[in-house]
């Protein structure tokens, strides 16, 4: 966004990004929780307490994806795909978001964070920083998603190289 707020150095894009993520979310207080089938029964529970509860799961719902949309916008930033400060791939993020059949809080927008974290963290293993704890949160996270989804196992083995292969820098 080139567009500047009235005499300060905010862009526009900063003000964007909640107003989407609101407006992507106000369908969730006029419509009825909708049923998925989770992977897990704890899921079923405790994302099904959420939903129930029509305004907690807006703001939670808001909030998870205004996370999201900045640390896309903070990796691409900081990794210098760029050459100025964009708000682009939050934009494309929340364009994307609005395709998605269900917008509420789930495990998808957890799984999306942790997916923004897992590619932050694996971008900076050749930023001459010790290996050994990037691949251990890299592990740690890809973990994490497989508590919400057993999909996510194909990724384990990738960790598991990524520490063979960093080892013998180390």
């Amino acid at each position: 966004m080139i567009l500047k707020l009235y005499k300060t150095n905010y862009f526009l894009g900063l003000l964007f990004i909640p107003i989407v993520a609101l407006l992507l979310c106000i369908p969730i207080l006029f419509s009825q929780p909708v049923s998925i089938n989770y992977s897990y029964y704890w899921e079923q529970q405790f994302f099904g307490n959420i939903q129930s509860i029509k305004w907690l799961n807006f703001i939670l719902a808001v909030i998870f994806i205004v996370i999201n949309a900045l640390l896309i916008t903070r990796f691409f930033n900081k990794s210098h795909f760029f050459s100025k400060t964009t708000y682009s791939p939050a934009i494309v993020y929340l364009t994307l978001l609005s395709f998605s059949h269900f917008i509420f809080f789930n495990h998808y927008l957890i799984e999306h964070l942790f997916l923004i974290l897992l590619i932050t963290q694996l971008i900076e293993i050749n930023q001459n920083q010790s290996a050994i704890d990037i691949i251990f949160k890299s592990s740690l996270l890809i973990g994490c998603l497989f508590c919400l989804s057993p999909y996510y196992l194909v990724l384990f083995p990738f960790g598991l190289i990524a520490l063979t292969i960093m080892k013998a820098f180390n």
